[in-house]
C-alpha cells in the first residue's frame, strides 16, 4: 500500500477518479489529519465533523480550510480501496531501565475472511510503561474483526540477553523471565467506525516472550464501563 496524500500527483487523482466509476461499491475513504507521521500511528481514523471523505466521484462537496489534508493508503492496482484500521496496545515491558524494539506481527480473524502475518511498524521502542498506537491496512474486507493473534517475531538472540539479564538481577518471583505484558489491543476501524476491545484469552498469563504469539478474543472493556459510572 502507497501512502497518499489526495494532494496527490494529478496523475494518481484521474486513476482514483476512474476507479471510483468503475468500483462503485468499493469507494476509497480518506481521513482528515495534520500529518503523515500522525497518520502512520492510526491517529487519524475519525470521520467525526466531516473528518473524512469518500474520493473520487462521490466525494461530498465540502468548504474546507485549505489547509486541511486528506490522508489514506491505497492498493497498488484497481480497485485502490483497503481498509484503515488504529491498533492501540498497551505494554508493559518488564525489563527496567532498558528500551526494546521488537517486531510483530499480527494476524486477524474476521467474519468474513482472515488476514495473516501483517508486519507491524512500531513507531517508537517499548520502554517502561506505554500505549503503542499504529495504522493496519487491509486489501479485502474481512468482515467484523472477531479474534486477533499476536507475535513477538523474536529469535534465540533475545533469549541470551534475557539470560544475561537474570544472572545479574536474580529473579525473587521464582524463575519467571521478564517479558512483555500485553492485556488488551483496542482497535478502531476506519471505514466502519466502529470501535472494540480484544483481552487476552489466557487471563491468568498475559506474558509476551519472544517467538510468542497470543490470541485476543473480543471482551467487554471493563476499564471504561467503570468511568461511565
Amino acid at each position: 500500500g502507497i501512502t497518499q496524500t489526495v494532494k496527490c500527483a494529478h496523475e494518481r487523482s484521474v486513476h482514483l477518479f476512474i476507479d471510483s466509476l468503475l468500483h462503485q461499491d468499493k469507494q476509497s475513504t480518506a481521513y482528515w489529519c495534520n500529518d503523515i507521521n500522525t497518520f502512520n500511528k492510526g491517529m487519524c481514523l475519525s470521520c467525526r465533523k466531516n473528518r473524512c471523505n469518500t474520493l473520487g466521484y462521490n466525494i461530498r462537496e465540502e468548504r474546507l480550510p485549505k489547509s486541511r489534508r486528506l490522508f489514506l493508503k491505497t492498493r497498488a492496482h484497481m480497485p485502490f480501496k483497503v481498509y484503515h484500521y488504529q491498533f492501540k496496545i498497551h505494554f508493559v515491558n518488564e525489563v527496567q531501565g532498558k528500551q526494546i524494539e521488537p517486531t510483530f506481527t499480527i494476524s486477524l480473524t474476521g467474519t468474513k475472511e482472515d488476514a495473516k502475518n501483517l508486519p507491524v511498524t512500531l513507531v517508537e521502542g517499548i520502554n517502561g510503561n506505554k500505549t503503542s498506537s499504529f495504522l493496519i491496512t487491509l486489501d479485502t474486507d474481512i468482515g467484523e474483526l472477531i479474534m486477533i493473534k499476536f507475535k513477538w517475531e523474536g529469535t534465540a538472540v533475545w533469549e541470551n540477553i534475557w539470560d544475561t539479564v537474570q544472572t545479574i538481577i536474580p529473579w525473587t518471583k521464582g524463575t519467571r523471565r521478564p517479558g512483555l505484558i500485553v492485556k488488551t489491543i483496542r482497535v478502531k476501524a476506519g471505514e466502519t467506525q466502529q470501535k472494540m476491545t480484544f483481552c487476552s484469552q489466557s487471563i491468568d498469563n498475559l506474558h509476551l516472550h519472544p517467538a510468542q504469539e497470543k490470541t485476543f478474543v473480543r471482551c467487554e472493556d471493563r476499564f471504561r464501563r467503570k468511568n461511565r459510572k
